[in-house]
């Protein structure tokens, strides 16, 4: 299937984008309106067989028309990047995070994950908020903390962890790499 299933999808919203690409297997769509009037889509691809891999093609429009646009890319890795942090969007092509001022679209902020995490491949951010940023790395799947302030990272495991729990964290491959934690936010608290 043509990704230009969506461009025609768009343009019958009346939205005109110009962008190929290929989809292939589980396509989802998700459209989330922000606080100030925007809008977020986000088109996720799982293909393969097993469905190994994922493409996530993301898109901010403003008044019928995309103003920012990324995708992505990952292999034996799940999840969700956050689209929200206070009034920023987040836009992530994998290696670099976009905050962008929500209403306007004016990117404010550029982090190079690359530089933060210490490898150069696909990041997955999984949370932010002013103090923090939480990235995981595709090949290593180990979550990272990022202190905005100082630059200091933990690699939570390794904080969370005993000993033997972080020897198969680093060694155990399935289903796939990584320490398998998971983080959820509840903005109640």
């Amino acid at each position: 299937m043509e990704f230009t299933i969506i461009v025609n999808l768009l343009e019958t919203l009346g939205l005109n984008y110009v962008y190929t690409s290929q989809l292939f297997d589980a396509v989802q769509f998700d459209f989330q309106k922000t606080p100030k009037g925007l809008i977020y889509l986000t088109v996720t691809d799982v293909y393969g067989e097993p469905p190994i891999n994922n493409k996530w093609y993301t898109m901010i429009i403003k008044d019928g028309m995309v103003i920012r646009h990324a995708s992505v890319g990952y292999h034996l890795r799940y999840g969700d990047n956050v689209k929200i942090a206070g009034d920023q969007l987040l836009l992530t092509d994998g290696k670099i995070l976009r905050l962008i001022k929500d209403g306007t679209g004016k990117v404010t902020e550029t982090i190079n994950l690359n530089t933060l995490g210490g490898n150069s491949d696909n990041y997955l951010v999984e949370g932010m908020d002013e103090d923090f940023l939480l990235i995981r790395s595709n090949q290593q799947g180990f979550l990272i903390m990022i202190d905005r302030k100082t630059g200091a990272k933990t690699l939570l495991y390794k904080a969370l962890f005993d000993v033997e729990q972080q020897k198969y964290a680093e060694t155990n491959d399935l289903p796939f790499f990584g320490d398998n934690i998971i983080v959820r936010f509840d903005p109640k608290v």
